[in-house]
Formats: C-alpha cells, sequence, structure tokens
C-alpha cells in the first residue's frame, strides 16, 4: 500500500503537508486491540442506547445516550495516561511524517520532531494529525463495520418489540388508573 497524503493547517493557519506510511498488519492488528479497549466499552454501550433506547427512524439522542458519550470522555484521559499518553501517540505517528514550507521533513514518532512540530499550544493539528493516521489505518474497517449494522437495523428494529414497554403516555389508559378497592 503506498503512503497517503494530506495537508494539515497549523496554529497559525499555515497548511502543512503529511505523509503516511500506513501501519503494518502486526502493529494495525495490536494498536487497533489496544485502542477498541480505551474506547470500545463506552462507545459500544452508547451506540446500543443509540438503537434500542430510541425510535430507530429518528435515532433521537437520549439521555442514556448522552450519559454513555459523557462516560466515555470522561473516562478518556485516564484511559490514555494508563495506555501510555504521549507514547501511544508515537506509536500512532510513528511512521508519518510532516513537511514544512521549508521542505524540512518531521518524523512524527521521534520525541524531538513531535515537539518541533507541535509546539506552542499546536494541540489542535497533533489531534487532527492523530485521527487522520487512524482514518487512514482504519477507516476501511470502520466503514465496513458500519454498513454490515446498518444491514442489521431491522433484527436492531425487531428486538425492541422483545423490551418490556414504559409507561403509557396515555393518561387514560387503564394501567394509570388506582387499583380498585373492593370491601
Amino acid at each position: 500500500m503506498s503512503n497517503a497524503t494530506t495537508h494539515l493547517d497549523d496554529l497559525d493557519g499555515v497548511a502543512h503537508r503529511y505523509s503516511c506510511k500506513p501501519f503494518a498488519f502486526d502493529e494495525c492488528f495490536d494498536l487497533g486491540l489496544e485502542l477498541a479497549g480505551i474506547v470500545g466499552g463506552s462507545v459500544g454501550e452508547a451506540f446500543k442506547n443509540l438503537l434500542l433506547g430510541s425510535e430507530l427512524d429518528d435515532l433521537a439522542l437520549d439521555g442514556q445516550v448522552i450519559g454513555s458519550l459523557a462516560k466515555t470522555f470522561g473516562e478518556l484521559p485516564g484511559k490514555l495516561t494508563a495506555a501510555g499518553g504521549s507514547k501511544l501517540i508515537a506509536r500512532v505517528l510513528a511512521q508519518t511524517w510532516r513537511v514544512g514550507d521549508d521542505g524540512e521533513r518531521q518524523l512524527l514518532g521521534e520525541a524531538d520532531d513531535r515537539t518541533a512540530a507541535f509546539s506552542g499550544g499546536n494541540l489542535r493539528e497533533a489531534i487532527d494529525a492523530v485521527k487522520w493516521v487512524l482514518t487512514v489505518n482504519y477507516g476501511p474497517f470502520l466503514m465496513g463495520l458500519w454498513s454490515v449494522l446498518q444491514s442489521q437495523l431491522p433484527a436492531l428494529e425487531s428486538l425492541r418489540g422483545l423490551r418490556p414497554e414504559t409507561e403509557s403516555s396515555d393518561p387514560t389508559s387503564d394501567e394509570l388508573k388506582p387499583p380498585e378497592i373492593v370491601s
């Protein structure tokens, strides 16, 4: 597979060319498992709540989904730190080069080059670079999973029928009337 390229803007709005060599299979697989462990459970719970907790036609966000997403993002810093923090980012960017206006190539897997590229509060470009590299390496796989999920929506909708219904919204419903007292 050939290198992927893109342009990302730095903090000052200057575009830099990026080049990424896709991960070798072993690194892609191992890193994918590690990343799935970091965000997988909470994202999976949020997605389940999104699909089974709301009408499938409209996929409205409800409190459970928002709570699951908040939990995911609330746990993310601790999980990233436990997984190695900047060392994990170094693994993600190990085969990524940033080319400056002067043609200088910075290998972002190297600490000195990452520091030079992303210093001075340039965190947005660093995050954009990580997202892009993950998209290059895992985008097709994730899109395939999304296609499978979409094909399963009718089956998921039928599962909704198996869930016990909550209170009826009809105030005249027999379910909401107090029981009769028989003397």
